[in-house]
Formats: structure tokens, C-alpha cells, sequence
């Protein structure tokens, strides 16, 4: 049986979801499934937006971690989102 705190350290992921610059294309695709149920197709646009959007988050976070948070790749980053 797992108990609260397992459950947390299982997913620490999640908890951390909102804090996403890409919360709300997550968002938008997670109802336009509500939404439309079994026909993915319909949200196709809402999963290449988030998609992108995630590139571009890693993207950054990838940027930030080489250059040791540079002046220059934390504002690209700000700039992007």
C-alpha cells in the first residue's frame, strides 16, 4: 500500500505542471480532449502548440545550464515566453 508521501515522490512532475511557461497550451490540449473524447485528430493544433512550446522550454533551460545563466540566454529565454 503506498502511502501520501510515496505518491508525491513518485510524480514530483506533476506538482510542478503549473509552474510551466507551457501551462496553458497543456491546459487548452487537456480540455480539447474533454472536449472531443476519442478524436485526437481535433486537437492536433493545440498538441503542436504545446509541443513547440516544450522545445522551446528545454530549449532555454539547456541554454541557461551551459552558459551558467548568462545575461544573454536568460533574456532570449525571457524573451521567448
Amino acid at each position: 500500500m503506498a502511502t501520501k508521501g510515496t505518491a508525491a515522490a513518485a510524480y514530483p512532475s506533476a506538482a510542478r505542471i503549473s509552474d510551466s511557461p507551457c501551462y496553458l497550451q497543456y491546459s487548452a490540449s487537456l480540455k480539447c480532449l474533454e472536449e472531443f473524447g476519442s478524436d485526437k485528430s481535433k486537437c492536433q493544433d493545440h498538441f503542436d502548440v504545446y509541443k513547440e512550446c516544450k522545445k522551446k522550454e528545454v530549449s532555454c533551460e539547456f541554454h541557461i545550464l551551459v552558459a551558467r545563466v548568462s545575461t544573454f540566454s536568460a533574456y532570449i529565454c525571457i524573451y521567448i515566453f
